[in-house]
C-alpha cells in the first residue's frame, strides 16, 4: 500500500520536472544564462545584442597612379609653379625635356580635376617660360612669382596672379628684393610671402636669406624679419599652418658658399611676432636634401623627394602640433624637383628629374596622390 503510494508520488515528479524542462525549451524568450553572480539572472535584453559593426575599411597609406602630366612630343616636366584652387590642382610653366635630355622651359598651365581624375590645359602664362619660381595661393587665387628664364639666363622679379574663374593672368607688383629663382612661397592667412633664392644659376653669386609679405588686397610688398643664417640658401621647401595664429615654415635646400650636403632643417617664421624659430630638423639618418617637395596639410607639413647627390622617393610629416617628424610612405620612382599641391587630405605630386651623381637627368612625367 505505502509502496505504491510513493511510486506514484516519484512517478508524478518525474513528470512534473520532464514539463518544467520542456517548457523551457520551447520558450523562445527565454535568455541567455547570466554571465554575472551565479544567484543573479538577466532578466532585460531578452532578446541577443545585435552585432558590432563593421570594421571601417581601412585607410589607403600607399600612393596610387594617376593620369600621366600632358606633355608635347614625349617631354617630361620638371621645376613648375604649382598651387590648387577650388578643389583642382595647377602646374604652372616650369622646365622641359626630351628623351635625349635636351632641356627647354615651359608656359603651359595644366588643371587637375579630382572628381574626374582629367587634366585640361588653362590659359597659358603670359610671362617669359621660366623654371625655379616661387608659388602661392591666397583667397582662391594663384601667384607664380620670380624665376630664371631658358638655359638659367635671366633672373626675374616679376610677380602674376591667376583666377581660376576668369582663367585670366595679371600682372602684379615685382618683388622689391633681388632677382633669384629657387626661392619658396607659401601663403598664409590672407598674405603671401616669398623668400630665399638664388641670384643666379647655381648659386655662383650667393644665395638668399631675405623674406618678404604679399598684400593682395593693396598689391604691395613688405619686408619682414630675414632668416637666422649667416648663409643663404635656395632649392628649399616652405608649408604653412594656414589657420588662425598659424605660422610658415622654410627648411632643407641648400646654403652657399659652402655647397656641401643638403640641409634638414627646419625653420618657423611667426608672422604676427615676425619672429624665427628653429624647429627639429629632419630625423636622424635622414639625408639633407635640395629640390625636394613641400606641402601643406590641415594638421601639419610634408616633406619629400629632393636631390644630395643621389635622389631619393622618402616622404616626412612635420606636425604642427607636437613639432616632431613621422615617415610617410615612399613615392614609387626616385626624383628632384617635382612638383605638388594639396586638396583636402590628398597629396598630390608628380614631374622631376632623376638622375643621381653626375648622370644626365632624365625628366618625368608621371603622377601620383596619397590620401594621408
Amino acid at each position: 500500500m505505502y509502496t505504491g503510494k510513493w511510486l506514484r508520488s516519484g512517478l508524478n515528479l518525474a513528470l512534473a520536472i520532464l514539463l518544467l524542462i520542456s517548457c523551457e525549451k520551447q520558450n523562445p524568450l527565454a535568455g541567455p544564462a547570466s554571465t554575472g553572480p551565479a544567484d543573479t539572472k538577466t532578466t532585460n535584453n531578452l532578446l541577443p545584442p545585435p552585432p558590432p559593426p563593421p570594421f571601417p575599411p581601412p585607410t589607403i597609406r600607399i600612393w596610387l597612379v594617376g593620369p600621366n602630366l600632358p606633355i608635347r612630343n614625349g617631354w617630361g616636366r620638371f621645376s613648375m609653379g604649382s598651387f590648387a584652387l577650388s578643389g583642382q590642382g595647377y602646374f604652372v610653366a616650369g622646365g622641359i625635356m626630351d628623351a635625349t635630355h635636351v632641356q627647354g622651359t615651359s608656359t603651359d598651365v595644366i588643371c587637375f580635376n579630382p572628381a574626374t581624375g582629367t587634366w585640361s590645359q588653362k590659359a597659358a602664362f603670359p610671362g617669359y617660360a621660366r623654371t625655379g619660381m616661387a608659388s602661392f595661393a591666397v583667397n582662391n587665387l594663384g601667384y607664380v612669382c620670380t624665376g630664371v628664364g631658358t638655359n638659367y639666363s635671366t633672373a626675374t622679379k616679376e610677380t602674376w596672379q591667376y583666377s581660376p574663374i576668369q582663367n585670366f593672368w595679371s600682372r602684379k607688383a615685382s618683388l622689391p628684393g633681388p632677382a633669384r629663382s629657387y626661392g619658396v612661397g607659401v601663403g598664409l592667412n590672407g598674405m603671401g610671402y616669398v623668400g630665399t633664392g638664388t641670384t643666379n644659376a647655381g648659386g655662383e653669386d650667393g644665395g638668399l636669406t631675405d623674406w618678404w609679405q604679399y598684400n593682395p588686397t593693396t598689391d604691395s610688398w613688405t619686408a619682414k624679419r630675414s632668416m637666422p643664417a649667416i648663409r643663404g640658401r635656395w632649392g628649399a621647401v616652405a608649408f604653412a599652418n594656414d589657420q588662425p595664429g598659424g605660422k610658415a615654415y622654410v627648411g632643407t635646400g641648400v646654403d652657399w658658399p659652402f655647397y656641401g650636403p643638403g640641409l634638414g632643417d627646419c625653420n618657423e617664421y611667426d608672422p604676427v611676432a615676425d619672429t624665427w624659430t628653429s624647429m627639429p630638423s629632419l630625423p636622424a639618418g635622414t639625408p639633407g636634401r635640395m629640390y625636394a617637395v613641400g606641402m601643406s596639410l590641415a594638421d601639419g607639413g610634408v616633406v619629400g623627394t629632393g636631390y644630395n647627390g643621389y635622389n631619393y622617393t622618402d616622404f616626412w610629416e612635420f606636425s604642427f602640433t607636437t613639432k616632431t617628424w613621422s615617415k610617410m610612405a615612399d613615392i614609387p620612382g626616385q626624383r628632384f624637383l617635382a612638383q605638388g599641391f594639396t586638396i583636402g587630405r590628398t597629396l598630390y605630386v608628380g614631374g622631376g628629374l632623376y638622375g643621381p651623381g653626375d648622370t644626365p637627368p632624365t625628366a618625368m612625367n608621371d603622377f601620383y596622390s596619397l590620401y594621408w
